[in-house]
């Protein structure tokens, strides 16, 4: 959570940026290296080399550690966002017009309610 680049939006949207870039060249590597080994022009001679085989192999377990390690990038970004704007350091809502109209209005419902049970209670004792 120490992280200060997250705390603008510049940042978050660098960091957003770079996590995607990251997750498609990690899944086309992986399209890539499956669609030589399918490739039928290539396909005989991948049968005969295991070399190849072992290379294409070991490409798509490279580009599969890289794709989770993109992915759990993605859910530690999400998870500080939300630390950050549970425990208040993302400043969303401000103390701007909204909060002030919110609380004339919180302020003028109390009041009514007060009201309203004012007149219940002596209504009520007049009967």
């Amino acid at each position: 959570m120490d992280d200060n680049s997250l705390r603008n939006t510049r940042g978050i949207h660098a960091r957003i940026t770079e996590i995607r870039k990251e997750l498609i060249l990690r899944y086309g590597n992986i399209i890539a290296a499956v669609s030589n080994s399918t490739d039928p022009a290539t396909t005989a001679a991948l049968d005969s080399d295991r070399t190849s085989t072992a290379i294409a192999q070991h490409q798509i377990q490279v580009s599969t550690a890289g794709l989770v390690k993109a992915a759990e990038d993605l859910q530690t970004l999400i998870r500080q966002l939300q630390e950050f704007w549970l425990f208040g350091q993302l400043n969303t809502l401000g103390d701007g017009a909204v909060k002030a109209e919110t609380d004339r209005d919180s302020e003028a419902v109390a009041k009514t309610i007060a009201e309203l049970l004012e007149r219940r209670e002596r209504t009520g004792q007049a009967n």
